[in-house]
Formats: C-alpha cells, sequence, structure tokens
C-alpha cells in the first residue's frame, strides 16, 4: 500500500476539535483531492502526512492556535452605528445585534475594507450609537486541534496549472467559530419578526398532503443516521419529534419503542421503525401529549428551522426527557421557503448552531452541549442534483443531555 510522497493525490477528511464556554465542537471537512504537488502546506504539516497511509489518522495541531492566528485587539474597530449599511448588498433592513455576523462590506469606514467585501465580520457591541466590530477569524480565540483521517492515496503524474488550495485555510473558512458567543456573552438572536414566516397561516394546511420523498442526499442522509448512532444509546423509548417516513435511525437499532410526532399522519404510519404515532401542530400548541420523563433519547431530523415558539418547544422537550437522556438536533441548508422561520434565513449556517445552543441553554435543563458539523462530502451520483452542485449537502446538528 503506497504512502503520501509528492507526487500523490489524497482523499482526507480534516476535522477541528475545539471547546468555547458553553460547548464542545467537532466540524469536519472533506477534501476529495489534496493534490501534494500543487496545493499548500507548510514544511511542517508535509513532514507530518508524508509516508502516511489509508486508514491513519494524523494529528496536525494540537490546541494550537497557529491554524488561523492568534486574536489581535486591533482588529476590533469602533464605527458610527449610523456606518451600518446594510442596502449596499441586501434589500432590506437589518438592525446590528451584540454577537452577530455580518458582511464586511455592509459596514462603512472599516479599514481596508471594501463595499464589494462579503467576508463576514462580528458585531461585538452596541452601545451608545456606536458599533465594535471584530475583523478577527472566529476561532482566533481558541487552542485548536487539528486532525486528518487519509480515506485513500493515489499516485498520480504530476499536472500542469491547476488551482492551488489552502487546505488548512479551506477547512477553517466559511464559519467554523461562528457557532460559540463572543467571550461567553450570550448572542443576540432577537429580532423585530424573527419568527414569522413567509406563510404564517396554520401548518395544517400546508402538510395536509403527505411529502412521501426525502429532504435530503443519500450521503447526508447516512451522516444523520452516524451521528444518531454515535451519540445515542440503543435502548428505551426514542420520541422523533416533527417527524416524517423515515427516523434517520441505525438499522442496527433495537429501541423498545418509536414515537413519531408530525403533521401528517399518512407519513407517519409510512415509518417502518414506528410503533407510536402522534398528529400535532406544536407551533399552534408545543405543549406535548407525554407524560413527564417519558423517552430516553429524542431527535429531530432537518425541522428545528419551522419552529415558531422553540423556547416553549425546547422546554416541553426537556419535561418528557428522563435525566441524562440526549436530545439531538440535526439540520441541513434545505428547507421549504414559506414555512422557514426568518431569523433562520438571516444567519450564516455556523451561526445556526448558535441559535440552537441558546435553544437548549434558555431553557436551563440541558448540558454537555456538542455540536458538529460535516462539509465537503461529494454528492451522491444518484441524486437529482448531482453535476449541478459538487458536494453533499452539509449536515449541522446540536446535541444536549438533559441535566
Amino acid at each position: 500500500m503506497a504512502g503520501i510522497n509528492d507526487k500523490s493525490k489524497v482523499t482526507i477528511e480534516f476535522c477541528i476539535d475545539w471547546q468555547s464556554n458553553e460547548a464542545s465542537h467537532k466540524d469536519y471537512f472533506f477534501a476529495e483531492n489534496v493534490n501534494f504537488w500543487r496545493d499548500c502546506f507548510t514544511p511542517e504539516i508535509f513532514a507530518k502526512l508524508q509516508g502516511r497511509k489509508k486508514g491513519e489518522r494524523v494529528e496536525l495541531f494540537y490546541r494550537s492556535h497557529d491554524p488561523v492566528g492568534q486574536y489581535e485587539i486591533k482588529r476590533v474597530h469602533s464605527v458610527k452605528k449610523e456606518k451600518f449599511n446594510p442596502y449596499n448588498l441586501i434589500d432590506r433592513k437589518i438592525i446590528p445585534r451584540q454577537g452577530r455576523f455580518y458582511p464586511q462590506g455592509i459596514i462603512q469606514d472599516l479599514p481596508g475594507v471594501f463595499q464589494v467585501n462579503s467576508k463576514p465580520c462580528r458585531c461585538i457591541k452596541v452601545k451608545n450609537g456606536f458599533l465594535e466590530i471584530d475583523l478577527n477569524h472566529p476561532l482566533s480565540m481558541y487552542p485548536l486541534s487539528i486532525s486528518a483521517l487519509i480515506h485513500d492515496v493515489r499516485q498520480e503524474n504530476v499536472e500542469r496549472g491547476g488551482r492551488c488550495e489552502d487546505w488548512i485555510e479551506v477547512v477553517t473558512g466559511e464559519g467554523p467559530g461562528m457557532q460559540a458567543c463572543y467571550s461567553g456573552v450570550p448572542t443576540d438572536f432577537s429580532d423585530e419578526n424573527g419568527f414569522g414566516r413567509k406563510d404564517n397561516l396554520p401548518d395544517k394546511k400546508f402538510y395536509s398532503s403527505p411529502r412521501l420523498v426525502h429532504h435530503l442526499d443519500s450521503c447526508a442522509r447516512s451522516t444523520v443516521r452516524d451521528i444518531h448512532n454515535n451519540f445515542l444509546e440503543d435502548k428505551g423509548a426514542i420520541l422523533d419529534l416533527m417527524a416524517s417516513w423515515d427516523s434517520h435511525l441505525p438499522e442496527t437499532f433495537s429501541a423498545s419503542q418509536l414515537t413519531v410526532l408530525g403533521m401528517n399522519l399518512e407519513e407517519l404510519k409510512a415509518n417502518p421503525l414506528a410503533n407510536h404515532h402522534a398528529v400535532q401542530d406544536i407551533n399552534e400548541n408545543p405543549s406535548l401529549p407525554f407524560r413527564k420523563e417519558m423517552f430516553d433519547n429524542i431527535i429531530c431530523t432537518s425541522s428545528v428551522e419551522y419552529l415558531t415558539k422553540p423556547i416553549e418547544t425546547f422546554s416541553e422537550l426537556a419535561r418528557v426527557l428522563k435525566s441524562g437522556g440526549v436530545c439531538v438536533m440535526t439540520f441541513s441548508n434545505r428547507w421549504f421557503p414559506p414555512k422557514v422561520v426568518s431569523i433562520w434565513q438571516q444567519l450564516y449556517e455556523f451561526e445556526r448552531l448558535g441559535l440552537v445552543t441558546d435553544y437548549f441553554l434558555k431553557t436551563h435543563s440541558f448540558g454537555k452541549i456538542t455540536t458538529v458539523s460535516y462539509r465537503g462530502r461529494p454528492r451522491p451520483q444518484d441524486d437529482k442534483y448531482y453535476g449541478a452542485f459538487p458536494y453533499s449537502d452539509p449536515v449541522f446538528a446540536v446535541i444536549a443531555k438533559k441535566t
């Protein structure tokens, strides 16, 4: 079996492992064509990967600030609130909120930033007519451990031209770090119409016809099953909240009871693992029809973005979950536009992990929170969007244990 050398193309799954005040985090990035004769690596990283073979895991950084650089106070800037001009890039009014991320280009007078710059920055304070804007990388406050799992090593002829990637920059870019609060201060997710929707009519009509379709591609669904397998114990009673005909549980699971609660009875009865069904619009009535501490685990897949009363709903989840039980919320970047809540669409993808974490924390009933993300996996060839989008649907999850 060949090891990595300077003529290799390699498939690597990178993992960033880090800890914030409120949660532990693992962010995975699947890189299919890491090119060792063209891509950028420091000599230290190249040396660690040299000779490694399929199946080996390599620790590239251990509790280090090197991947994104140290936090620098000089990169925090104070600007007048009127310099926040969201109309530069978008056509709706946005009020800056503490802890939230916005495109740099909508804020005037930031040094070295032009109007077309869409790279995110963080508003860390709103006070006395001024904003404090942080241009540091959102991971720069945390020591990071980054590992590389070698999935495949191929020896190929050296190519000329092509794109050169800095893989550490790719892996740490586009969002990791945004899910954490700034310096332990809760992010302000309030909004004038944050939990309003384009279609504010009762959900009963929208979900009256069954939709026996998958909402994620097969690779993403497999990732959700893996998350459930990794974090849930195969025992006792499970509640699948806002469920449909597929609960995304591993085939090996043998839970004594799977209760599915959703909006369409035909969908719920088509679920082959379910042995209890409940139809309820929890946006209309968040009170769950179950006794206290009835379930060992709770799952919710691709539905948390539709909750219009999330704190009430999460409080109910805490009531019906046994002490020590685990609740897993998974989601992607696909949804029904008429029914998704406004705040969800305003946030960057990784900020949504922070929003769901906030839901758990506001119940004061959950602890040991973990967030995980998976990006970059290849889109399955049998998916209808194959060819249009190179990557599988990203998967994000927030896992919390009832205290």
